[in-house]
Parts: structure tokens; sequence; C-alpha cells
């Protein structure tokens, strides 16, 4: 079939789309022809939207996330792991597990979870549809978005407003239940590294399978408490799957800026389900994003003032 596909390919005049522009256009091609040929071959009625797959029952698919793991893949696996995902999605869909699941709010609460995504996981693509003001979504970390979701017991799968509007709850209650089951249904593995021996730096990495990792930072008041210091926590969350943190005590913690902004910015563009290339500073109840970038081959961290009253007291 691939050798078929990519004939296919080079009769088309395709571009890469910019979701996907980490793909080649052959790649794309490639990745495209395979989604459609399964749907076709499944007799699914649907349309495509920049990632979004919209379903004739409402129901809609993002391929960001599956396109980045086909990325790292090797090509020959790509079917099979495409064929294995719209399974999975079409044993979801096909059942009325999850409309049982988010009936009503007692049912639900057991069962929703807050995920920290990428701001841009809402994107400018899906505007045009309707899907994009059905997200129950709100705004926790700087240039992330939680959004609320559902664990059917196979995959996570979005919460819309139609299902939020019938459970007569307020949105913080609702939020409040999903972020502590994040720390009460699912496992994470914790593991502390020293990075830098010079400046005795040791990180602290919290490593989620359900990717769910990135959600950890909602949690330094309460499960992860352990990761604070006395000034708060600095923290990444590149992926999905990590959180790596530093707990803020003293001086040295500056050291730390650059090694975890290193490790953020390596781990966002690798990761097959990247969130954001920021380094976080939470304190007092507060998420700040620390100003640190590349310039000129090296990193520049220009700290705020608050961070530099810090000092004033070590």
């Amino acid at each position: 079939m691939l050798n078929f596909l990519k004939k296919i390919f080079r009769k088309r005049e395709s571009k890469v789309e910019p979701w996907a522009n980490f793909f080649t256009e052959e790649e794309f091609n490639m990745f495209i022809s395979i989604v459609e040929k399964i749907l076709k071959d499944q007799n699914y009625k649907y349309k495509r939207e920049g990632s979004s797959i919209i379903f004739d029952t409402d129901n809609v698919v993002y391929l960001d996330n599956v396109a980045k793991y086909c990325k790292q893949s090797k090509l020959e696996d790509w079917e099979s792991y495409l064929g294995q995902f719209f399974a999975q999605i079409s044993s979801i869909y096909s059942s009325s597990k999850l409309d049982e699941l988010l009936a009503d709010f007692n049912t639900a609460k057991d069962h929703i979870v807050a995920r920290i995504v990428p701001d841009d996981y809402l994107n400018i693509e899906r505007e045009n549809t309707k899907f994009l003001f059905r997200q129950v979504f709100r705004q926790d970390i700087p240039q992330t978005l939680t959004l609320l979701m559902a664990d059917s017991g196979t995959a996570f799968m979005s919460v819309t407003k139609d299902k939020v509007n019938k459970w007569n709850v307020d949105e913080k209650t609702i939020f409040d239940c999903a972020i502590k089951n994040v720390a009460k249904n699912y496992k994470f593995e914790t593991t502390t590294r020293k990075v830098n021996e010079e400046n005795n730096i040791s990180l602290n990495f919290v490593f989620s399978p359900d990717i769910l990792a990135s959600s950890v930072p909602l949690l330094f008041d309460s499960q992860f408490r352990d990761l604070m210091g006395k000034y708060g926590v600095l923290f990444c969350i590149p992926s999905g799957s990590f959180c790596i943190s530093h707990a803020f005590n003293d001086v040295n913690t500056y050291f730390a800026v650059y090694e975890l902004f290193q490790l953020a910015d390596q781990m966002f563009h690798t990761e097959a389900k990247p969130v954001s290339p920021n380094v976080y500073w939470y304190h007092d109840g507060q998420y700040e994003v620390l100003d640190v970038k590349f310039k000129d081959q090296s990193i520049e961290f220009k700290p705020s003032e608050t961070f530099m009253d810090v000092f004033e007291f070590e």
C-alpha cells in the first residue's frame, strides 16, 4: 500500500498545512491519504477542516498529536498505528458509554479531568466550525488552556457545553472536581536528577503516561506540595507527559532557570504531545511566565522585579 500511495503523491500538487509544518510535503500527503483511506474503508461520514476530523455525528477528532507521533515513528508503522487510533475512537463514538458517563454531574464527577493543552489547541483553523464554541475550557497557566475532558476508560474525550449546561453546576465546582481527579485517579512517577554540579542544581521530573503531567502545576498547593520551595517553584511543562520543576529556596535558583529553559525548548520541539516552551514561576497562588529566550547563540534571562525581590531576603 505504501508504494501505491507514494505514486499518488507524486501526481498531487499539495502544500503542507500550517498545523502539520513538521512534515515534509510527501510525509504530509502520506499521512492524510492513510487517514482518508481508513475513514473511507470504515464508511465514516466526515469532513476535514485543517487538523479537525468532523463526523456527521457532531463528534470531532484532532489530528495534531497523532500526526506528531507518526512523525517520530517509522513510516511503515503509520497505517497500523492510525488504524488502531481510529478503531479506539470508533469504539467510543459507536457506543452510548460517553453519554452515560456525562448524563448528570453525580455520574460525571468521577470521570472528568482537567488537561493542560497549548493555547493554540483551539486554533484559528477551527474558528469557522461550531466545535470551538462547544469546548469547555478556561485559562489557569498563561499561554495554555485548561480543557475539560472525560476519561471513557480507553481515551480522553472533550466535554462539550451542551453536556455541562445540563448539570446545573457552576464552572468553578466542575473544574475543581476535574483537577482533583487528576491527583486521585492517575499515577505519576517522580524522579530527581542533578543537572548542574557546579551550582548544585537538581530538577524534579514528574512523568505520566496518561499525558496529564502537564496538569501537575494545578496541584502544587495540594498533591504536589512537596515540590514547592520557600518562594514557590519554577517549572516547565514541555509536553503532556512531563512536568519538570525546581523548588525556589535560595539564590541558586537563578541558575535553574537556564537548565529548565533548555529542557523546555528541546522537549517542546521533540515530544509527541507538546504543551509549552515557557519556564514558569508559581508563587502566592499566581503563575508567572519568566522572560527567558535564546539570543545571539546564548540564553538571555530578564528576571522580573518580583523575582529579584526574593534575592533581597537571601
